[in-house]
């Protein structure tokens, strides 16, 4: 038996996760996200332009595109289960020019008053600080008739947004598995930025949050895709 065959066998059976995944750098943001293709539809504005996707799920190109300029949306991820109720969307959104360079350098008092600001705003019954290699303030909360998991933070002076949402309560795995995508994201953090202004109004004013009605309402009347 090959080695090459005896190491791939091996890494399957270690991390079935990462054997079909993708690194997706998002154009014009400092943030790159792995992403399982056999889970996930992603959708970039780089990669949209003749996507065979698109076709086979029947969106359009000028759609999608006025879609995520319209929202900040850089990547638009949406996973099928058997049962199209259980679809989860997720989203990357940033929004440019925070009076803030970089999360990371904020205490953890500072980062709980800032995770208790942002969870008054979308009145979210849950919140935390998530660390791994950068700082994110956590919330998940319902919005209209979406559950919504939330990972916000600064980088570079740009606010980002990952909204995860579904049309029904996440479970514990599907939560899990949200954290490892988190957990692969990998920002390209700009050294030589040091100015930092500790205005809490203009982090909050960045925060891009809440659902919103994305790719699931295509499929909302629609028979059930299996991927």
């Amino acid at each position: 038996m090959k080695k090459g065959y005896i190491f791939a066998l091996i890494l399957f059976l270690l991390f079935p996760t990462l054997v079909f995944a993708s690194r997706y750098d998002l154009k014009d943001t400092d943030l790159s996200i792995l992403l399982n293709d056999e889970v996930w539809y992603s959708f970039t504005r780089d990669n949209i332009k003749e996507n065979e996707l698109l076709e086979e799920l029947g969106i359009t190109y000028d759609y999608l595109k006025e879609f995520m300029d319209k929202n900040s949306i850089y990547l638009d991820a949406v996973s099928f289960s058997e049962d199209t109720e259980d679809t989860i969307e997720l989203f990357v959104r940033k929004k440019e020019g925070i009076n803030v360079n970089n999360l990371n350098k904020y205490s953890k008092k500072e980062m709980n008053l800032l995770k208790e600001e942002l969870a008054q705003k979308q009145n979210s019954p849950f919140s935390e600080i998530y660390e791994n290699d950068y700082k994110f303030i956590h919330l998940e909360y319902p919005d209209g008739t979406y559950q919504v998991l939330e990972y916000y933070t600064v980088i570079n002076h740009d606010a980002y947004t990952i909204t995860v949402q579904k049309n029904s309560e996440f479970t514990s795995s599907e939560k899990e598995e949200i954290k490892k995508i988190i957990d692969s994201i990998i920002f390209d953090i700009d050294a030589s930025s040091t100015e930092d202004f500790k205005d809490f109004e203009y982090i909050i004013i960045g925060a891009i949050a809440g659902a919103i009605g994305g790719l699931l309402v295509y499929f909302q009347n629609r028979k059930k895709i299996k991927i």
